[in-house]
């Protein structure tokens, strides 16, 4: 079965429903994730990433936050994975090469220890190799 590592800001165009393009395609994403038609992964620097955006950038609550993500994280398909620490400290290296956020190397590594391609709207993940999941 296809795995796909899931991107933050697939979530916050998921629950903001914010852009009248993207929303529905991560919408959709989830649906097909329910549907079992992929394993989806996620790191804890998913969550951390996007509880920081809703709350910061959406003044959301903590409490509607954790409702919405609970319920995503209840299906049974999405798995959260991490890294060991040489993978963090490959990463940091590569971090010092790019212009990109840190969370987005991790990202990578995440996804190719898992074996998974990322799904994201993020065009900085083609910039550092990242193998992507085309929405």
């Amino acid at each position: 079965m296809r795995k796909i590592f899931i991107d933050s800001n697939i979530f916050i165009r998921h629950l903001t429903h914010d852009d009248p393009r993207l929303s529905p395609k991560a919408t959709k994403f989830f649906k097909d994730l329910s549907e079992g038609q992929f394993v989806g992964y996620i790191s804890v620097i998913v969550l951390h990433e996007v509880t920081y955006v809703l709350r910061k950038g959406y003044n959301l609550e903590e409490k509607r936050i954790s409702g919405a993500l609970i319920t995503l994280l209840r299906m049974e398909n999405l798995k959260i994975v991490d890294m060991p620490k040489e993978t963090v400290l490959t990463a940091l290296t590569e971090y010092g090469q790019h212009s990109v956020d840190l969370a987005d190397i991790f990202y990578k590594h995440i996804a190719l220890n898992n074996g998974c391609l990322i799904a994201s709207f993020d065009r900085d993940m083609q910039k550092i190799g990242a193998p992507f999941y085309k929405m």
